[in-house]
């Protein structure tokens, strides 16, 4: 299976942190702030790509992080973080408590929730889940957000991570699907496990939801996507889409907030001038005024006034 790498090793020293930060998601870099270290900065990942999925293996120097309101509301994202701790230790602070950890722990955090965290130099996997598949699992979900596992339920997930990490350089691409399967269902299975409730419909449901939203991230530019063409792409029933995505406000609302999300990404983008018309029929959308009505209810702004609100 391909990764993608990147070493600071490859800039100058006086760059390798701003060379870091300025990398795209699934990157974490651009979706929290950070001051830029006083000692020469060092970072080197590797990620792969599991049906969608960013599983990202890094080594990196200590650094303070913020997720802020702004942030969030700039790029959209709202993906649930795994964050494995191999070596190193951190902390932080959510809204609601406060958050420590070392090597051997498990956080979960969620990008749609402002947080701050502390981090020593470190060797980390971080994966990101969209809402969909974990709040099948965890309807409560936001009392997750912080949330450090320890012992067995993070020994399982640990574990799993480091496994992978020595064989998908020489696993098939075509076996990915299952593979994101399986890792999704032992981070379920951790999360379970600390004492979060997963019945048995519930995990049905969430591999329900890794399917479809594979499916959904694949086909967003085709604006005929709907209900009828998951159940044909998947072989899932459609009560059974219907449930996995209720808590999203249905497969249509999921639909369209992912296409929202990549639209917001690609206009966030400085580096991309297509039109934003052009943007919208990239996501989906067959007309750019429906698209900028959308746009608006979901982020409080037109996309014409978030290019504007960009760094010149």
């Amino acid at each position: 299976m391909k990764s993608t790498l990147f070493s600071t090793d490859a800039h100058r020293p006086a760059d390798r942190y701003e060379a870091w930060r300025n990398r795209d998601w699934p990157s974490l870099a651009p979706v929290m702030d950070s001051m830029p270290p006083e000692a020469p900065f060092s970072a080197r990942t590797e990620t792969f790509s599991l049906a969608g999925i960013p599983l990202t293996y890094a080594r990196i120097d200590g650094l303070d992080y913020v997720r802020s309101q702004s942030l969030i509301r700039r790029d959209g994202i709202d993906h649930v973080g795994i964050a494995i701790m191999v070596a190193g230790t951190y902390s932080g602070e959510t809204r609601a408590s406060a958050f420590a950890g070392g090597a051997g722990t498990v956080l979960i955090g969620e990008f749609g929730q402002p947080f701050r965290q502390r981090s020593t130099r470190s060797e980390t996997v971080t994966l990101a889940l969209p809402r969909a598949i974990v709040r099948r699992a965890l309807p409560a979900l936001e009392g997750v957000h912080g949330l450090v596992l320890d012992g067995a339920a993070a020994t399982l997930i640990v574990e799993h991570v480091l496994m992978l990490r020595r064989n998908l350089r020489d696993v098939p691409d075509v076996v990915a699907p299952m593979l994101a399967e399986a890792l999704v269902n032992t981070v379920l299975a951790g999360l379970a496990m600390s004492g979060q409730a997963l019945a048995g419909d519930e995990r049905g449901d969430a591999v329900a939801a890794l399917q479809a939203s594979r499916i959904i991230a694949q086909r967003l530019a085709d604006p005929d996507l709907d209900v009828n063409q998951l159940v044909a792409l998947t072989g899932i029933s459609r009560s059974a889409l219907y449930r996995a995505f209720a808590p999203e406000g249905g497969v249509a609302t999921y639909i369209r907030r992912q296409r929202l999300e990549a639209a917001h990404r690609a206009l966030a983008d400085p580096g991309n001038a297509a039109q934003i018309s052009e943007i919208a029929y990239r996501c989906g959308f067959t007309d750019p005024a429906q698209f900028s009505r959308a746009f608006r209810a979901e982020y409080g702004m037109s996309p014409r006034q978030l290019r504007a609100s960009l760094p010149r």
